[in-house]
């Protein structure tokens, strides 16, 4: 007989980034204590067995083989992960893409920032001396706020340039579908999340939906923060030998050490770990964010980076909030919000982070928030 009918393309399901497994905290509560570098196939397959309990989680309500998975990563085990992945979630060979990353993160903000400007000129400099200051780091030396910008700007350029790579994929699977795909999700591929909303549950096109990596506002629940979600007797999480202070104690700043850059300030910062968007906005949004101009140049994004929503902090996570915000200006989005989103995460060492108290789907929390209206206007 024929061949069965294949299910239109439901979600697209981006992971960029680096092939690692999380190691467990040893402390109660659980939570991250660092990452391993998969050096083969086998160090994956229990991590990628619980990323599969997780978006099942996503697909709930939906047919599963409406999911198309694109992995891109520098990795050199990238073609062997992806057919393991595909085994271990069930899924056929031809929806599971491998894009292989051949920029460096150096060479990828270089090319960003190649203006003549003392802030570009002070970075470049700075991305030279980058594989002595990254061991200094890890052997325990505190960065310069040189060095820290140079590495967030490292990590973002390096997980956004990645991202805007699924777009041609995602474009490719469309055509050979002749549909869209309602919903593309980005994800990074070595957290250990467990559980999420029901893709199908989120009904409003004009909303794009993230966990919040800051949230002063007491309008944002705590079970949809990504770090704020415990009190200081909570949950020890792997940003710091430090507790977790909740942010209306200190306004998001994470540990002692980063409270003495930012102390108290508030801040309003979308999570860049997991982000959900229907097909349109994600084009605007989430497929396009490599683009944005040199942070420690362009006057706009300087901007929003100085606001009230980042409180200066020159985080990769506050820039892809600028991008969006600045993106939402455009007369084309109008209209488009951002909607916090419950998601649970841990290792076999606990789980952290608020349950969604047994709801399968998750219609939303209100119509989402319109971030552009509290961000200043751009610089004249």
């Amino acid at each position: 007989g024929p061949p069965p009918l294949q299910p239109p393309p439901f979600a697209a399901l981006c992971m960029p980034g680096a092939l690692r497994v999380p190691v467990a905290a040893e402390r109660k509560g659980g939570g991250v204590s660092g990452f391993l570098p998969a050096r083969n196939t086998s160090m994956l397959e229990p991590h990628w067995e619980t990323l599969k309990t997780f978006v099942r989680s996503l697909m709930i309500g939906a047919d599963w083989h409406g999911l198309h998975v694109i992995v891109i990563s520098d990795s050199p085990i990238l073609a062997d992960a992806t057919t393991v992945l595909a085994g271990t979630w069930g899924l056929p060979p031809a929806q599971v893409h491998a894009v292989s990353a051949l920029a460096t993160p150096d060479e990828l903000v270089e090319q960003r920032c190649n203006d003549s400007s003392p802030a570009s000129q002070e970075l470049r400099f700075t991305l030279e001396s980058m594989p002595l200051v990254k061991q200094q780091v890890y052997r325990g030396r505190r960065p310069t706020m040189a060095e820290t910008t140079a590495l967030h700007l490292r990590s973002y350029f390096a997980q956004w340039s990645k991202m805007d790579a699924c777009a041609p994929v995602i474009q490719r699977i469309e055509a050979r579908a002749r549909a869209p795909f309602r919903f593309v999700v980005k994800m990074r591929p070595d957290y250990p999340f467990r559980r999420g909303p029901a893709l199908a549950s989120l009904q409003d096109e004009k909303v794009m939906y993230s966990r919040w990596r800051c949230a002063d506002s007491h309008a944002v629940p705590r079970s949809y923060r990504s770090y704020q979600t415990h009190s200081i007797k909570g949950a020890v999480f792997s940003t710091g030998p430090d507790p977790v202070v909740d942010s209306e104690q200190q306004g998001c700043a994470q540990s002692r050490r980063e409270a003495e850059y930012w102390p108290g300030t508030p801040a309003s910062i979308l999570d860049d770990m997991f982000v959900v968007a229907p097909r349109k906005l994600a084009a605007i949004f989430l497929l396009n964010a490599g683009s944005l101009p040199c942070p420690v140049s362009d006057a706009r994004v300087l901007a929003l980076v100085n606001s009230s929503q980042c409180g200066g902090r020159a985080w990769a996570e506050c820039w892809f909030t600028a991008h969006v915000a600045m993106q939402m200006r455009v007369p084309r989005v109008g209209g488009s919000f951002v909607g916090p989103i419950p998601v649970m995460w841990g290792t076999q060492g606990g789980v952290s982070g608020n349950p969604v108290h047994g709801v399968l789907g998750w219609g939303g929390y209100g119509r989402g928030f319109p971030l552009v209206d509290q961000w200043p206007g751009p610089p004249d």
